[in-house]
């Protein structure tokens, strides 16, 4: 994300840069639409629709910074625990969504 922020001095740089930056805000847009929806079908408690998805895009992308291949926690036990902590955003406790999730992932 850092890449993006910085102009770069090429032409064909920059319009790298450029048109992963409009990527990043498609994305962003399609997440917000996808928990908008999970609010308005009361799956997902009722929030902000954007900033909930930055935080889940946030803690997604973080990943690619910390995990290593050799490190103490598998990757289905990263995705355990990331999965967990993104319906914990999206869901309180009791919100179907999170107790469905829980079930498919244990079986």
């Amino acid at each position: 994300m850092d890449l993006l922020a910085t102009p770069r001095q090429s032409q064909r740089e920059e319009a790298e840069r450029q048109q992963c930056r409009d990527l990043v805000k498609d994305i962003e847009a399609e997440w917000t639409a996808l928990i908008h929806r999970g609010i308005d079908q009361d799956a997902f408690v009722r929030r902000d629709a954007q900033v909930t998805a930055r935080l889940v895009l946030g803690l997604v992308v973080s990943v690619w910074r910390w995990y290593r291949a050799e490190g103490s926690m598998s990757l289905d036990e990263i995705t355990e625990v990331v999965t967990d902590a993104c319906l914990r955003i999206v869901c309180d406790g009791s919100t179907p969504a999170r107790t469905t999730a829980r079930k498919t992932r244990k079986r």
